[in-house]
């Protein structure tokens, strides 16, 4: 009687086994994450896109105070004259939130939200009778940078990890809570195509080549930049060229103040385009890099007041540069 319960038990742990066995796709791990927390994560990290959004504050993010024109790629030198007034703005904090919006049975979009805050550090030469001093001008900021991931469902798999690939990106929008102009239309030219874009966020940018995919050009090449801002203030913005890339063991930067070339008024408003005419870059060492052409404005007061506010707003057109 006893060898027969012991039979028993082993029948049913043997079977108890095949049926786990059989249904090992099937079964659902109580601590797995959900689809959507999924496609969160992989707005951020995934292969395609993960470059383009880590750029995004290596970009803007200039750690000290640096001259207007700097370029720390170490390729080439600008030809600008040396400035006595140098500024930086630092990202001290970066909080993340990501919303998943199903649009229908095979596409879903991710936006990724950075709040950011950080310091807008000036360094001025004071000049009080015939005596030079450097101040320091500390203003702190806080921020919004924004952009959209659209996942494309290409398999019906029972783990939804299969199912979803990325396929497209907006330009990325970032902005201060307060200012004083907005920017009006970008215009991305290179030797291939032009792009014109009115609304960072719903302009999309394929990731796979071809036409209307994420532009690939060769260490060198040219873009110009071009970007329209409207503004109720009689004075000039500062409009900045930046790109940067995180190379593993440096990060480089650079930042290009970009000209202005036409200037109109209409009833109390200016119209103003900036451009620039911009090569790209490419540490020495690296294979092939995800980055971000910036345009990034700022009011006049920014730099030129140490009471007024910090008021800033930059869209960001992605591209890879690879050496062929």
């Amino acid at each position: 009687m006893h060898n027969l319960k012991i039979s028993t038990l082993i029948i049913a742990l043997i079977s108890i086994f095949l049926i786990t066995g059989c249904q090992k796709d099937t079964i659902v791990d109580p601590g797995s994450i959900s689809e959507d927390d999924y496609l969160k994560q992989q707005a951020i990290s995934a292969e395609e896109v993960a470059g383009y959004i880590n750029t995004e504050e290596i970009s803007i993010d200039d750690e000290y105070e640096k001259d207007m024109n700097y370029d720390d790629f170490g390729m080439l030198k600008t030809t600008y004259p040396v400035t006595p007034l140098k500024w930086a703005r630092k990202i001290d904090r970066v909080v993340k939130t990501l919303f998943v919006e199903q649009l229908n049975d095979t596409i879903k979009v991710v936006t990724i939200v950075k709040d950011i805050s950080g310091r807008f550090i000036i360094q001025a030469v004071k000049d009080s009778n015939n005596v030079l001093d450097t101040i320091r001008i500390i203003k702190p900021y806080t921020s919004t940078i924004t952009r959209k991931v659209r996942f494309l469902k290409v398999n019906n798999n029972n783990d939804f990890k299969k199912n979803w690939k990325p396929i497209a990106i907006t330009l990325v929008e970032g902005k201060t809570n307060i200012k004083n102009f907005s920017i009006s239309t970008l215009e991305v030219m290179t030797s291939a195509d032009t792009a014109i874009i009115n609304d960072p966020l719903t302009y999309w940018v394929k990731l796979a080549p071809g036409k209307g995919g994420v532009a690939i050009v060769k260490p060198g090449d040219a873009f110009i930049i071009r970007v329209t801002v409207a503004s109720e203030i009689p004075q000039p913005e500062y409009a900045c060229l930046r790109t940067g890339i995180d190379a593993g063991f440096k990060r480089h930067r650079a930042r290009f103040l970009m000209d202005l070339v036409s200037e109109t008024e209409s009833n109390g408003v200016y119209t103003r385009v900036y451009q620039k005419i911009f090569a790209a870059r490419l540490p020495m060492g690296i294979s092939f890099g995800h980055m971000n052409a910036i345009v990034d404005v700022m009011s006049y007061n920014s730099i030129n007041d140490d009471t007024d506010p910090y008021m800033n707003s930059f869209w960001g057109m992605p591209y890879l540069v690879k050496r062929f």
